[in-house]
């Protein structure tokens, strides 16, 4: 036996799998868990090596809430006023952060700076000046022999020079919003732009196009001048509107042959009253005729018949045993009575034809009357079938006229507020530039390389006790032998 047996043949059986998985694994595998150890300090080494070196560079933008940002899409249009909008008519900072997070401005500032200045890879050496380490420059002359150009896109014979540009930029752009951070704390209106970069400069050049990238944007977001094109564009559709409306309202209006329903209308009701009226009238005085020419036509019968009974009177006259004289005057006052019924018939008969002729004329009257009633029926049920739509038509030209005038008054105000526009979100701290690297952990690369070469080497340790069959130990032996171990004899090298 060696040393290390010998060292732990006298301890209790309770604790002897530990030791042979672990101290005796170790001990027995020494060499190969050093050679991992040292492996994983070199692989480590090596990914520090690969891995560019990072800078940051840090500005600041604060925004001021004014009545831009107050402005929606229905005071664009002009629909209510800036006071009356809607209940969440003001930009929040989750707002306007969601506004800064558009990848479109990415692209933007990746195209203004250039691709190459996003996706190629800085000189580590770049950095390094007279009062930089000399470990560290050598470390960064290895780094540069690993880095290197790498391949940004595929090169397709297929795909065009611009198609290939556009996946560029969109690269690029996914790029720039991977390294930049863009953060604000709660209840402060100062956003944070911080940007990741291979180099100081680079760092500080992008984080000050990434800041006014973002002003613009804002202001092309909240600007008056967005508003005043809405404005523009709803007077044209309203002044469309009113002019066809106005066209359809005089089509309607010659249709109907009324040029004014409301004013018309009270005129043609006192017409048909008018005329009402006289037919009424008319009616009652003809009544009055016919019963009059009724009562005539009574007393004529009733005359006639008395003036037969006064003529069978007078020839019954004869018969009588009376003197010549008196028999001649009875028959001279019959005569007399007669001529007296006559003249009574004739003045009846008189006043019977007048009657008549005026029943007549009251018919004729009464008809014509009727008539012009009808047509005056006709005339104000046309002008009721008119009226609704006449009047849906001119409440629509009032409201549409309403709200020409209200966007021509918003508008001239919006104008002169285009001269002033300007971004309510400004540069407080413009980016520096950062000479300080962020990266990459090189101290936590080399080790989580030891680490992991190390418990490696552990396990491969274990692995390879526990796969051994052999009995190397005495506690191995009385275990599988069931007999204690009297002595042992130490391994005599010659």
């Amino acid at each position: 036996m060696d040393e290390t047996q010998a060292l732990f043949a006298d301890d209790d059986s309770s604790s002897v799998n530990v030791k042979e998985l672990l101290v005796f694994g170790l001990a027995r595998s020494r060499y190969l868990v050093l050679f991992l150890v040292l492996l994983g300090a070199a692989g480590g080494v090596l990914v520090a090596a690969m891995e560019p070196n990072t800078y940051s560079s840090t500005a600041k933008l604060i925004l001021r809430v004014g009545q831009r940002e107050k402005m929606n899409a229905e005071v664009g249009t002009g629909l209510v006023d800036v006071q009356g909008g809607s209940s969440r008519s003001t930009v929040h900072m989750s707002d306007e952060m969601h506004l800064l997070n558009d990848p479109a401005i990415y692209e933007r500032v990746a195209r203004e700076i250039g691709t190459e200045e996003v996706l190629d890879v800085a000189d580590p050496r770049a950095a390094d000046n007279e009062e930089t380490a000399l470990h560290t420059k050598l470390f960064h002359a290895l780094q540069a022999r690993f880095l290197g150009l790498p391949e940004v896109l595929a090169k397709d014979e297929e795909t065009s020079r611009e198609e290939a540009g556009t996946k560029r930029v969109q690269l690029a752009g996914r790029a720039l919003y991977a390294r930049t951070l863009v953060s604000t704390d709660r209840d402060s209106s100062v956003i944070t732009v911080t940007h990741a970069a291979n180099s100081p400069e680079r760092a500080r050049n992008v984080t000050q196009a990434l800041a006014q990238a973002f002003v613009d944007r804002h202001k092309e977001q909240f600007s008056v001048q967005r508003h005043v094109d809405q404005l523009r564009d709803g007077l044209r559709t309203v002044t469309r509107r009113l002019e066809g409306i106005q066209g359809r309202y005089e089509d309607h209006t010659g249709s109907c042959g009324f040029f004014d329903v409301h004013s018309q209308k009270p005129v043609l009701m006192a017409d048909i009253e008018s005329l009402d009226t006289q037919l009424y009238s008319s009616e009652l005085e003809r009544e009055g005729a016919v019963l009059e020419l009724a009562a005539i036509d009574t007393r004529l019968r009733t005359h006639e018949e008395y003036r037969a009974a006064l003529v069978t009177q007078k020839g019954d006259v004869g018969s009588l045993q009376v003197p010549v004289q008196e028999r001649i005057n009875l028959e001279k006052e019959y005569d007399l009575k007669i001529d007296g019924v006559d003249e009574e018939v004739r003045r009846l008969g008189l006043e019977s034809e007048r009657l008549r002729v005026k029943k007549e004329t009251l018919d004729s009257r009464s008809e014509s009357l009727k008539s012009r009633l009808e047509k005056q029926y006709l005339e104000l049920s046309r002008l009721r079938s008119c009226e609704s739509v006449h009047d849906g038509m001119e409440s629509h030209i009032e409201e549409e006229r309403s709200r020409y005038t209200h966007l021509v008054d918003r508008l001239a105000r919006y104008e002169a507020l285009a001269g002033l526009d300007e971004s309510n979100l400004q540069v407080l701290l413009p980016a520096r530039i950062e000479p300080e690297k962020i990266g990459p952990k090189r101290k936590r690369l080399l080790m989580f390389g030891l680490l992991a070469g190390a418990s490696l080497g552990m396990v491969l340790a274990v692995a390879r006790q526990l796969l051994d069959k052999r009995l190397r130990y005495p506690t191995t032996m009385e275990r599988e032998l069931g007999v204690p171990m009297l002595a042992a004899v130490p391994e005599i090298k010659p």
